[in-house]
């Protein structure tokens, strides 16, 4: 379990790079990454399941839910394709929070309206998911409010950064650099002193 996790978390870290660092469309990355997530998925199945498929005479079950299995495959791809769009507009760490609310409120709906047991340990592992959410929720509202306004002088493009958030692709031409060279984008204030 705690290596599927870490496989998992690298994979998503990965494709965050993909559609973030090098500015891939979420059909793009899919174009790329499904390729290989399908490879080290037929081989781990090989390897650790197709034996008791095999065995137990599973295969007829194939063919008995196909329908199932076409919908499911069908399902998937846009399933897949929507969380390549929340990574590129948010990331990674969102997805997998939002993935582990969902899994808690479906484990919270099987209990209430399906007559699903949890156990103690099970239920206070819940309540720590969910704390853990509304945690995250807070302090990304809480950045998003505490957002400065933009800097009034400062260059079309430049607007709302300070020097220190300013990379070097960011200044492109000659009137960013005298602007940044002048003093901009600090939020220095100038004090006049009154002579008495």
């Amino acid at each position: 379990m705690l290596f599927s996790q870490v496989m998992e978390s690298i994979r998503l870290v990965m494709t965050q790079s993909l559609l973030k660092g090098l500015d891939f469309q979420p059909l793009e990355g899919l174009y790329y990454t499904a390729p290989a997530c399908g490879f080290w998925l037929i081989l781990q199945s090989a390897v650790f399941e197709m034996p008791s498929f095999i065995r137990n005479n599973d295969v007829t079950n194939l063919v008995k839910y196909r329908n199932w299995i076409l919908i499911c495959c069908v399902l998937g791809f846009p399933l897949n394709l929507f969380s390549y769009f929340l990574i590129k507009l948010t990331s990674s760490l969102t997805l997998k929070i939002l993935a582990n609310a969902k899994n808690t409120f479906l484990v919270f709906v099987g209990v209430v309206f399906l007559g699903e047991t949890v156990s103690g340990v099970q239920f206070s592992g819940y309540i720590v998911s969910m704390v853990g959410f509304i945690w995250y929720n807070f302090f990304s509202f809480k950045d998003l409010v505490s957002y400065e306004a933009p800097v009034a002088d400062a260059p079309e493009g430049l607007k709302g950064k300070d020097e220190g958030e300013m990379g070097v692709e960011a200044i492109g031409g000659k009137k960013e650099r005298e602007w940044i060279a002048e003093g901009g984008g600090r939020r220095e204030e100038k004090v006049e002193v009154e002579s008495k």
